[in-house]
Formats: C-alpha cells, sequence, structure tokens
C-alpha cells in the first residue's frame, strides 16, 4: 500500500513538473502592481481631459475633438507599452535567477497569444471614433480580457479567472456606462489586487 502511495505521488509530481515546464510561469506579481497603478492615473487624467472638452466654451471643432480623442488613445497604448516593458523585464529577471530562459518558446506563444487580441482591440478602437467614442472603454476590457483567456493557456492559470472578470466589466460598461468606474476597477484595483495575489498569496515572484 505504501508503495502504491509513493507511485501515485511520483506520478503527480511528474505531472506538475511537465505542466510547469509547458507553461511561462516568471511573471511578477509587481508587474500588475505597477500596471494598476499607471492605469488608475491614466484613467483620472483622461477623464479631466474629456470633462474639459465637454465644456462649451472650449470651443473645439469636431476635427480638433477627434484629435483630442486620439491623443488620449495614444495614452493608453504608452502606458500599455510601459506596463509591458516593465513586465517583460521582471518576468526576464525571475527567469535569470531561476536559470532559466524567459524567451523560450513558451514564452513565445504566450507572447502571440496576448498581443494579438490586443492589437485587434487597439486598430478596432480607432476605428471606433468619433461615433461610437463611449463603448471604446467596454471595448478595450473585452479584447483585454479575452486576450488574457488566451494566453493563460501557456503562462499562469489564475489569469483566466483575471480575464473571465475583465470580459464582465465589459460588458457591463457597455451595458450600464460609468466607463470611468469600470476602467478603474479592472485595468486598476483588479490588476493591483491580482499582482499582490502572485506576490504573496499566489505564485511568489
Amino acid at each position: 500500500m505504501k508503495e502504491n502511495n509513493e507511485v501515485v505521488q511520483n506520478i503527480e509530481q511528474i505531472r506538475s513538473i511537465m505542466d510547469r515546464s509547458s507553461r511561462f510561469m516568471f511573471l511578477s506579481g509587481w508587474s500588475g502592481v505597477i500596471a494598476g497603478s499607471f492605469s488608475i492615473a491614466a484613467i483620472l487624467w483622461a477623464e479631466k481631459v474629456l470633462k474639459e472638452l465637454a465644456r462649451p466654451e472650449s470651443g473645439l471643432n469636431a476635427l480638433e475633438m477627434v484629435v483630442y480623442y486620439h491623443s488620449i488613445l495614444l495614452l493608453a497604448l504608452v502606458v500599455f507599452s510601459v506596463s509591458g516593458i516593465i513586465s517583460v523585464y521582471l518576468a526576464y529577471r525571475n527567469a535569470r535567477q531561476q536559470g532559466r530562459n524567459a524567451f523560450s518558446f513558451t514564452g513565445k506563444r504566450m507572447a502571440m497569444n496576448f498581443l494579438l487580441p490586443i492589437v485587434f482591440g487597439g486598430l478596432f478602437c480607432v476605428c471606433m471614433l468619433p461615433s461610437a467614442r463611449e463603448l471604446i472603454p467596454a471595448t478595450m476590457m473585452m479584447f483585454y480580457g479575452i486576450a488574457l483567456l488566451h494566453s493563460s493557456k501557456y503562462s499562469e492559470s489564475d489569469l483566466y479567472g483575471l480575464g473571465i472578470v475583465m470580459c464582465l466589466l465589459g460588458l457591463g460598461a457597455a451595458a450600464i456606462g460609468h466607463n470611468k468606474e469600470f476602467m478603474i476597477t479592472g485595468f486598476g484595483v483588479l490588476h493591483i489586487l491580482f499582482g499582490l495575489y502572485m506576490h504573496y498569496g499566489g505564485k511568489k515572484s
């Protein structure tokens, strides 16, 4: 009986090792905290700009308004890019500390599955200006959630749950509005909480 238990334990250990070797397990929880903090600051700034644009005394014509809306999308791209660079650096550092290659085939597959929905979602958001601009925040959250769902197959399984929540928040924003609140909750608070969970409660960074 004891031998059977040892065999079962050995099989479970082998399965665990094989599963980890097929996944990119070097994500840092701090990258989520940093991305969430950047996102909250950017969302609050964008909200302030939009309120100024909505004032009748702003005196902006339709073309100038479109330019400002594109500038806000550009800000979102900058925040995403900076957060991504920091995430890649922290993941590379974690992998190096463990003597592993951060740019392995699995890491590249994860990056591809994450970036494709982001790229197409970003282009779709640009096409929505200016007529459907109110739905852009919901669209961003939906595509970001889809990116997390796809990339979770090759990385932390907890990303799947985060992706589901992001998609639900996107649907909520599309249905009832309150874009600022939903975006701060999704891109800001959830990222920070998820990052802290990864660092302290889930996978140690």
